[in-house]
């Protein structure tokens, strides 16, 4: 588990590996929302990052979300 402590981003920039602790905190934190938010709009559009930008961005603020998953 010692590659976690040096990870600086997802291995996979365009879907979310929902069981991997690590991705969750990490896009959450991208899209400025909990965990459980993350998952429950994973349930609802999947785990496509760009569909998940689209959900949240209304929300959020576009520009700045994708501004840092670029």
């Amino acid at each position: 588990m010692v590659h976690y402590l040096s990870r600086e981003g997802p291995f996979d920039s365009v879907r979310i590996d929902m069981n991997d602790k690590w991705e969750r905190r990490y896009w959450a934190r991208i899209f400025g929302v909990s965990e459980s938010e993350l998952r429950e709009a994973s349930m609802t559009v999947g785990s496509q990052v760009d569909d998940l930008r689209k959900h949240f961005s209304p929300v959020r603020g576009s520009q700045a979300i994708s501004s840092l998953v670029q």
